[in-house]
Order: C-alpha cells, then sequence, then structure tokens
C-alpha cells in the first residue's frame, strides 16, 4: 500500500533533459513534491507497520511552452531544479537528478507530468522539515 506523507508546492522550477553529459533547461514548470511511503501492514497485534520504501514524486505542470529545440528521443535523463518554501520563511533551491518519468511527458502549455525521485535519507528528512 503506497501513503503520502506530504505534501509540498513549490514557487518556480526548471526541467532540464540531459543529452550526452550535458544538461540543457528544458521548460520552466510549477512544481508540487508528494513524499510516499510503501507501506505494509503487520497481522499483529497494535497498528504496526512496515515501511519498505520511500521516495518522492514530482508533479510538475508547465507554465509555458517548450523552450527547447533538443530533441527528446536523445535524452539519457531529467534534472530538476527548484524553489520551495522552507518553515522559517526561506526560500531553499532544491535540485533532483536522474529523475524518472513515470507518465506522459505533456509538454503543452498547462500540461503535467510525473516524476519518481529516489531520495537519500538525508534529503528526505530535509523535505519532510520542510
Amino acid at each position: 500500500m503506497r501513503r503520502i506523507c506530504k505534501t509540498i508546492r513549490g514557487r518556480c522550477g526548471k526541467l532540464y533533459i540531459v543529452v550526452d553529459g550535458n544538461r540543457y533547461q528544458l521548460a520552466q514548470c510549477r512544481p508540487e513534491i508528494e513524499l510516499v511511503e510503501d507501506v505494509a501492514e503487520i497481522p499483529a497485534l497494535g497498528s504496526g507497520r512496515l515501511i519498505k520504501k520511500r521516495l518522492a514524486t514530482m508533479l510538475l505542470t508547465f507554465d509555458h511552452r517548450l523552450e527547447s529545440t533538443i530533441d527528446i528521443e536523445t535524452a539519457m535523463g531529467f534534472d530538476f531544479q527548484g524553489d520551495f518554501l522552507r518553515k522559517d520563511g526561506v526560500l531553499e533551491n532544491i535540485r533532483f537528478s536522474h529523475c524518472l518519468l513515470a507518465s506522459d511527458l505533456d509538454m503543452t502549455e498547462g500540461g503535467t507530468c510525473t516524476f519518481e525521485v529516489e531520495c537519500s535519507p538525508e534529503m528526505m528528512k530535509k523535505l519532510l522539515s520542510m
């Protein structure tokens, strides 16, 4: 069973395409990160759960049309960089490398797409505290 722990909305973000080790800006977007846990119930007394995996899913909504002339067919991967507001009111720039496409890449104006991002335990703690 999947459980969403937290949703974090970002101010502005940039999606990059990686081609031959170079990073090119693909589009500007509005990011939303959901922190997700894969959970299994333990059939014992109490309400214990086994957390199998923690990951972040990122929903991007594109505000503008495609900015790059790079052929997406040659992509080796996607990177993301965006600003997120912390609890203390400070904007923090967060970068995710190796974003895995989890839905169709709708690059039309107002289109959306979803990526899955594997997070280190340190990054997960940082996101949970935002």
